[in-house]
Formats: structure tokens, sequence, C-alpha cells
């Protein structure tokens, strides 16, 4: 029984590397880093020499981070709060209307000393801004929520996008066949998390409506175990 355990707990340790190195790989996606490089092109071409400067120096000093990221098991609240905020910057940077963002965190969380694995939550972050903010067409914003839940983090994303629903006619509409990859690699890394629960257990999106019944974005709630 015990060696039953041992090697269940070394393939456990051997599948959340595996899927490290690929979320690793979904965040610094060729889309984001072609649009990345578009937009500090625009602000060149533009003769906007300080908007690419800063760009460009946001943009290095995201991809420095997420790769010493990389490097551990986890990494503390505030450094994974790091990585997403710098991204949420960049990401409004390209917008033509920029969008507003913020980070709360509740009572109960050390973000200097609660860990959790690292690159986690930008894939929702992203898939909140790629296919509901910016096919709304206006200014929206991201509000990123941070919650003791016993020995659990529950991390809420929620966006006033354009729902799921209208964003998957609309991807529909354009063609668009790009797929999150690191949704689903997150989905796989949270279920050995939490001990084989399944993904339903550790992610949960709502659909936010009015009182009319029309769509005002999308909530997405995690549960991460604290390290």
């Amino acid at each position: 029984q015990v060696r039953k355990a041992a090697e269940a707990k070394s393939l456990n340790a051997r599948k959340i590397a595996d899927l490290e190195l690929k979320a690793l790989r979904a965040q610094m996606n060729p889309h984001f880093t072609f649009n990345t490089m578009n937009s500090i092109q625009r602000f060149i071409t533009g003769r906007d020499p300080d908007s690419a400067q800063r760009y460009l120096a946001k943009f290095a000093r995201l991809i420095r981070i997420t790769l010493e990221n990389s490097e551990h098991d986890v990494i503390t609240v505030d450094e994974e709060l790091q990585v997403l905020k710098l991204y949420m910057e960049l990401e409004s940077l390209r917008f033509e209307k920029a969008f507003t963002h913020d980070v709360v965190i509740g009572e109960g969380i050390a973000p200097e000393f609660d860990r959790l694995p690292p690159m986690l939550l930008q894939p929702y972050v992203e898939n909140a801004i790629w296919h509901g903010l910016e096919a709304k067409g206006e200014a929206g914003r991201i509000r990123i929520e941070l919650q003791k839940n016993g020995q659990m983090i529950k991390c809420v994303i929620e966006d006033n996008g354009m729902g799921r629903e209208a964003s998957a006619k609309a991807k529909q509409k354009r063609n668009e066949k790009h797929k999150s990859m690191g949704m689903s690699i997150t989905s796989e890394r949270l279920e050995i998390l939490n001990g084989g629960n399944g993904a339903s257990q550790s992610v949960k999106i709502i659909d936010l409506k009015d009182n009319s019944g029309k769509a005002k974005g999308t909530r997405v709630e995690i549960l991460v175990p604290i390290q």
C-alpha cells in the first residue's frame, strides 16, 4: 500500500511538471506575442517612441517574470498577481478603448506568504479579454478577487463583456478557430491539485445577466489549494 501510494504520488508529480511546461507554452502563445509586436510597431510607425518604449519594457518584464516563476513549483500570491497586472496592462494598452482592471484581496489571505502553483489564473483572464471585452467593441472592466475558503483560495475573475453566447456567435462569424489551450491545461492541473475531484469541483463559469435576461458579462470561480 505504501509503495502504491508513493508511485501514485510520483506519477502525479510528473503529470504536474508536464502540465506546467505546457502551461508556460500556452501562456507565451504566438497570438499574444504577435499582437504585442504589432502594437509596438504601431507606436513606432506612429512616431510615438515613448509609448513603444514603455510597451516594450513591460513586455520584456512580463516574459522575464513568467520564465522565472516557471522554475518554481509554487509562488506567492503577490508574485502571481504581479504577472496578471502586467499582462492586463499590456493588453489594455493595445485596445483602442482601454479596459479598466482592479484586484481585490480578501481577509485572511497573506499575499506575501500564501503560495499557489504559478500560471493558473492568466488563461482565464486572457479569455475574458479576448472573447469578452475585445469583441464587445467598447470600454470594459475586469475584476479579480481572491477570497480565503478554508485551506483553499477562491479566485474570482469577472468581466462585463458580451457573454459566452454572443462571443461564440461572433467567433463563428469571424471563422475564428483559436482555442485557449491554457484553460484546458489549467483544468487538468486543478483536477490533480484538488485530488482528482474533477474540473467541475475546481472551476465554475457563470453567465451574468441583467433583470431582462440580457448578458452582461461572465464570472469565473476557481478553487486553488494553498500550498
